[in-house]
């Protein structure tokens, strides 16, 4: 599908580009693309990423003339996509990626000259639109040809690079040879690089600042960057991060006998549940009478492990989260207080990423909110839970996503959607309905729903 033909009309008249009638290169950029985008193992490592690493440089065939090009400089998006430069005698020539959920798939083929955006996939045109923009303004820096590529790994997110980076990565760890440069951090959420990485070359490594990789500006480096992507977690993800989590964070200590561990996650975040601790009270007050012993994590607001290294984070905003949500499990424990026969409350929410995953695979059972929260032990371990969000997520039916997208995951289930109601609200992204904050519409109810799903899983009768 060409560019013109699935984006707004405004939209394509407000950049100045033409319809593809004026140069549709969608039947030269398709098969192009089709040949770079393609994963050499199972949904992770793109034949294009594999071959930089190889080469130490972006080498393509011009779709408008079948020449052989090769990169000399690179955009690099806040947002952490990529446009490439292929300079060419009759106008230069630019490869467009999506962001890391896509697995940095090449999107766009852009002709400055003609004006002409090419997407065959036919994918959102968000990311590929801001590049556009700023692609005018550097039409004339400086180039970078023959300097060789580097490497840029890391992703604010933890769940974003476990689930489209790291797979891709372990499939490079073990090449002996590689002509890239070095490799730049951008990002090391999980644990640093040399302890969860066993790189198999001596890379040069060094740190690509916020302001060169998350600022509110695309920015232009001489050369070739680009990133390893992937779009499922692999088992061999899954098991290194558990290991090394396990053997940071030291001894963590199992239930009791005979008793069962419940993890249950607070949020302050957006999409969240604006009556989640009165709904929780009343899910902690059936367990006491459930007849089995529990013990429940509070988990919440995992801050990554290089929060301290400056310049990664807003840290202000990181934190502010983490202690909204330990005020939350401090509410919520004052609430239980005194309970006879009650659960015993284990309260992780000031625990670090490392942590919170180490404990994760004590639990037999989870109630998360749909999101990252979810991925530290729903997509770690292969164990069973229940996930509430927003009915507008909820009937979208995203079980059978969610576990497509880690190697051995459970299907979750995701308590009904008349069980939840949409909360009028102000958050941090507003207008987005994905991220909207939601209710439980009667909470004893949905907490009743929520234990029915537990026992039935655990079959305690």
């Amino acid at each position: 599908m060409a560019f013109a033909t699935h984006l707004q009309k405004t939209e394509a008249e407000l950049e100045g580009l033409e319809r593809p009638q004026a140069i549709d290169l969608t039947a030269q950029a398709a098969p192009l693309l089709a040949g770079l985008n393609r994963f050499l193992h199972p949904r992770r490592l793109r034949q294009y990423q594999s071959a930089i690493f190889d080469r130490g440089h972006f080498v393509i065939r011009d779709p408008r003339d079948g020449q052989e090009r090769i990169c000399d400089g690179t955009l690099f998006a806040p947002m952490k996509a990529f446009a490439w430069r292929f300079p060419a005698p009759a106008g230069d020539l630019w490869l467009i990626s999506s962001g890391p959920d896509r697995g940095y798939e090449i999107d766009g083929v852009y002709d400055p000259a003609r004006r002409c955006l090419t997407l065959p996939s036919g994918h959102d045109s968000a990311v590929a639109i801001f590049l556009v923009r700023h692609i005018r303004a550097v039409a004339d820096a400086p180039c970078g040809k023959g300097q060789r590529a580097k490497l840029v790994l890391g992703h604010p997110n933890f769940a974003h690079f476990l689930w489209n980076e790291m797979p891709a990565l372990l499939e490079l760890e073990s090449r002996t040879a590689s002509g890239i440069a070095g490799i730049l951090l951008a990002h090391e959420p999980i644990l640093p690089f040399g302890k969860l990485f066993d790189w198999a070359l001596a890379s040069p490594v060094s740190t690509i600042t916020r302001e060169a990789s998350h600022g509110h500006r695309a920015r232009f480096h001489p050369g070739t960057l680009f990133a390893a992507g992937s779009t499922r977690v692999s088992l061999a993800a899954k098991a290194r991060v558990t290991q090394r989590c396990r053997n940071a964070s030291g001894t963590v200590a199992a239930p009791e006998p005979g008793a069962i561990r419940l993890w249950l996650s607070l949020r302050a975040l957006y999409r969240r549940p604006v009556n989640q601790i009165e709904t929780f009270v009343a899910l902690l007050r059936s367990l006491s009478r459930c007849g089995t012993r529990f013990e429940v994590l509070l988990d919440g607001y995992s801050l990554p492990h290089d929060i301290e290294v400056p310049g990664r984070y807003d840290i202000d905003r990181e934190r502010g989260n983490r202690a909204e949500v330990i005020i939350m499990a401090r509410d919520l424990m004052a609430r239980c207080r005194g309970w006879v026969g009650g659960p015993a409350l284990i309260d992780i929410t000031g625990c670090g990423l490392v942590e919170s995953i180490a404990y994760a695979a004590t639990a037999q059972y989870y109630i998360c909110h749909h999101g990252t929260q979810q991925h530290k032990i729903g997509w770690l371990y292969d164990t069973p839970g229940l996930i509430h969000a927003g009915p507008s997520i909820v009937a979208t039916q995203p079980a059978g996503w969610m576990a497509d997208q880690c190697e051995g995951a459970l299907p979750p289930v995701y308590l009904a959607e008349h069980f939840v109601a949409e909360a009028k609200t102000e958050n941090e992204r507003p207008g987005q309905p994905y991220f909207a904050d939601y209710l439980f519409n009667e909470p004893k109810l949905a907490a009743d729903a929520m234990i029915a799903a537990l026992r039935q899983t655990l079959n305690l009768g």
